[in-house]
C-alpha cells in the first residue's frame, strides 16, 4: 500500500474511533479522567497524523512528543482509570473492560509499547514512523473495536 493510503487509513481509522469522545458533558471523577486522557491519545494521534498527512518528513520533536503522550497515558496508568463499577453514564466504555479484563490489560500495555516504538522511530526515516503509528492505530482500533461503545 502506498504511503499516502497507509497513513489516510489510520488517520481515517482514529477519526471515527474518536468522533463520539466528544460527549464528555456530564462526566465526572475517574470517568471524566478517563475521557481526557484518551482525548489526550487522540492529540498524540493527531499531532502524528496530521504530520504524516502533509506528506512532509516526521519531526523528530513532534514524533518524541507524541511518543511521551501516549507511553504516560498507557499501560498500567490507564487500566488503573477503569475501576470495577465505572460503568455509569456518560462512559464509552463497555461491560467487556471487566468481563475480560486480561485482554484490556494486555492492549494497554501493548499501547505503551506502541508507544515506545514510536519514540524509537523518531530517529528513523519516515518509513519507520508510518510504521510505528500504523501499529499504534491498529492498537487504539484493535482496543475500540472490543471495549468501547460503538458511536452512530
Amino acid at each position: 500500500m502506498p504511503r499516502r493510503n497507509t497513513v489516510g487509513v489510520c488517520v481515517a481509522v482514529l477519526l471515527a474511533a474518536g468522533s463520539a469522545s466528544l460527549a464528555h458533558d456530564g462526566a465526572t471523577g475517574v470517568i471524566k479522567q478517563r475521557m481526557d486522557q484518551m482525548g489526550t491519545l487522540k492529540s498524540a494521534m493527531k499531532m502524528i497524523g496530521d504530520m504524516l498527512k502533509a506528506d512532509a518528513e516526521p519531526k523528530q520533536k513532534t514524533v518524541s512528543e507524541a511518543a511521551a503522550l501516549v507511553q504516560a497515558a498507557s499501560g498500567a496508568h490507564l487500566v488503573a482509570l477503569f475501576p470495577e463499577g465505572s460503568l455509569m453514564a456518560p462512559s464509552e466504555a463497555t461491560a467487556a473492560v471487566w468481563q475480560n479484563r486480561t485482554e484490556f490489560e494486555m492492549l494497554a500495555r501493548r499501547l505503551e509499547e506502541a508507544g515506545g516504538s514510536l519514540a524509537q522511530s523518531a530517529e528513523g526515516t519516515r518509513q519507520d514512523v508510518v510504521g510505528a503509528f500504523t501499529a499504534l492505530a491498529e492498537t487504539c482500533k484493535s482496543c475500540h473495536e472490543q471495549f468501547r461503545l460503538k458511536s452512530n
